[in-house]
């Protein structure tokens, strides 16, 4: 008997601003469509993997930014929205 295997959902990212995160604040988050920063992640944007693996030298180059899995984020900032910087750099290397 055949077991049915269910398709894995689409990662998704945030896009962690390494570059424009102040060193002694909260991590800064690209909005959608790559307006701006926040520092919340209720209004920061949510990527595809393909979006980000199209051109990850603007995406995730590790210099200036860092695509963070939304799950790993969301699980750091569970009880607040707003992930400390130190926190996002943490994440960052570890993936």
């Amino acid at each position: 008997m055949k077991t049915e295997t269910k398709p894995t959902p689409p990662q998704k990212f945030y896009i962690y601003s390494i570059s424009h995160s102040p060193a002694n604040g909260c991590a800064l988050w690209w909005r959608p469509l790559c307006k701006g920063y926040t520092t919340d992640l209720n209004c920061a944007g949510v990527y595809t993997a393909e979006y980000v693996h199209a051109n990850p030298d603007y995406y995730d180059n590790g210099v200036s930014t860092a695509a963070i899995p939304c799950e790993l984020a969301d699980a750091k900032a569970e009880t607040q929205r707003t992930v400390p910087n130190l926190d996002a750099l943490a994440v960052a290397k570890s993936i």
